[in-house]
């Protein structure tokens, strides 16, 4: 079943994906800042908010997509209700035996 993804889903989605990069560009900075030379040693202060954006964003997208799981679910069970109510309303009726 295909469904059509909502745009506040596309946003958070966004918004995830951004603050996961951007915890990603810090660690690598930090990590430059470790073990780079004298001249890069001040980049070494990014590690730590590099790793809170990190994990804030995989969090955050976890716990995104498990909403909008839950509504899908939703959705989908609602949908196969229907097809079945409709599919025993249009089923021909058996004709009772006689005994």
């Amino acid at each position: 079943m295909k469904r059509k993804v909502s745009i506040f889903e596309m946003v958070w989605y966004t918004i995830c994906g951004i603050a996961g990069f951007t915890g990603l560009v810090f660690v690598i900075l930090g990590l430059v800042g470790e073990f780079g030379g004298k001249s890069v040693n001040s980049l070494r202060d990014f590690s730590t908010p590099g790793y809170i954006c990190l994990i804030a964003g995989a969090v955050a997208a976890s716990i995104v997509l498990i909403i909008f799981a839950k509504g899908n679910d939703r959705a989908a069970e609602a949908a196969a209700r229907r097809a079945a109510r409709l599919a025993k309303v249009e089923a021909p009726a058996e004709p009772a035996k006689a005994e």
